[in-house]
This record gives C-alpha cells, sequence and structure tokens, in this order.
C-alpha cells in the first residue's frame, strides 16, 4: 500500500479516537486486528480479532471524560506508520491508586500501525 494511502487511514483512525467514533475507528481495521498495549514496559493488554478489540475500545471510552492524541511525529515504512503521540486525557472515574476522578493524564508514546492490503492488522501501543 501507498505510503500516503497509511497515513491517511491512520490520521482518519486517530480523528475518529478522538472523536470517540467506535464505528468508524473499526471501519479502518482488518478483521483478525492484533493490539498491544504496553506502559513503563510491561505489556498489559492485549486483543486478537476485531469483536475484542471492540470490547476493549468500549471498556477505554468508559475511562475518560475526554480525550485527545495529538500527533506530535510520523515515521512510514513500506507496511506500517508510527506515530509519536501525545495524549491528553481527564479521569471519569478512579484509575488505580494515583489517579482520581477529574485528575488529568498526560502520556507520550508511540503508535505503530501494520497494514494488510488496505486494512490495519497490527496495533502496538508503547508508553
Amino acid at each position: 500500500m501507498k505510503e500516503d494511502k497509511m497515513l491517511s487511514i491512520v490520521t482518519e483512525y486517530v480523528e475518529a479516537y478522538n472523536l470517540y467514533d467506535l464505528d468508524r475507528m473499526l471501519s479502518y481495521l482488518d478483521d483478525h486486528v492484533q493490539f498491544y498495549n504496553t506502559f513503563q514496559g510491561i505489556l498489559n493488554r492485549q486483543t486478537k480479532g476485531i469483536h475484542a478489540f471492540k470490547e476493549q475500545a468500549q471498556l477505554s471510552i468508559e475511562l475518560f471524560e475526554n480525550r485527545e492524541q495529538k500527533i506530535v511525529g510520523i515515521v512510514l515504512k513500506p507496511e506500517s506508520v508510527t506515530l509519536t503521540i501525545s495524549f491528553t486525557g481527564i479521569a471519569k472515574k478512579k484509575l488505580g491508586q494515583q489517579l482520581r476522578k477529574g485528575d488529568p493524564i498526560f502520556v507520550s508514546g508511540k503508535s505503530t500501525f501494520e497494514f494488510k492490503e488496505d486494512k490495519i492488522i497490527r496495533i502496538e501501543d508503547v508508553s
């Protein structure tokens, strides 16, 4: 797939994420999508398949009053796009030991999107 097409899909996916538009997010994913989330060196979430991804994404929506991913860097490769992301959000409820409802969250990281034909087949978030 051409790099400009991959970049277009990924930026539209991020836009849908920011708008809480789960159906639109899913429209860019292959049925066999794999998702991995690593935080501070520990793999804390992974899903396989679009249905498992949808369940996880629905749970994530419930964690934040608002959230935004800003793209601050882009690396294009023949079959993937890696974004450097700046994430901000407001906790909708208590999250772990340190975050209370209403607390702001600021995280920087990278998201790599791999493609199979014209769909995202793998997403790896590292922060």
